[in-house]
């Protein structure tokens, strides 16, 4: 978070990310069912249909500085929670030396419909 922020993306990387983007759009209009549910989304959004033909043409302007502007306005490194799943042992006491106030939540105990996932 705090590179995105701090420096321009690499040229290649953003270039991998934007076919990234336009590919699963391109996935996603492909079918009827994709279409009709991209559809009803841009109609629940109030978004104007013409952004069906705009889309892809916008994701491929974006530039490095863009990135960077929305990652320093929007990404708050402070804010953020770090998800690691699998066998706690294996990796909880290394971890905990970065993150010191780390929680382990069991798998029995793991909530999906809460954010705290407990």
């Amino acid at each position: 978070m705090h590179g995105l922020a701090a420096e321009p993306l690499p040229a290649a990387e953003l270039a991998t990310r934007r076919q990234l983007v336009i590919g699963n759009y391109g996935r996603a209009v492909e079918t009827t069912d994709g279409l009709a549910g991209l559809l009803g989304n841009l109609a629940l959004q109030a978004v104007p249909l013409k952004e069906l033909a705009r889309y892809t043409s916008a994701v491929d302007r974006i530039d490095a500085t863009a990135v960077q502007a929305v990652a320093a306005r929007w990404f708050d490194p402070a804010g953020a929670s770090v998800v690691v799943v699998g066998d706690a042992k294996q990796f909880v006491d290394e971890l905990r030396k970065t993150y010191p106030s780390l929680e382990v939540v069991g798998a029995a105990d793991v909530a999906l419909d809460d954010a705290r996932l407990r």
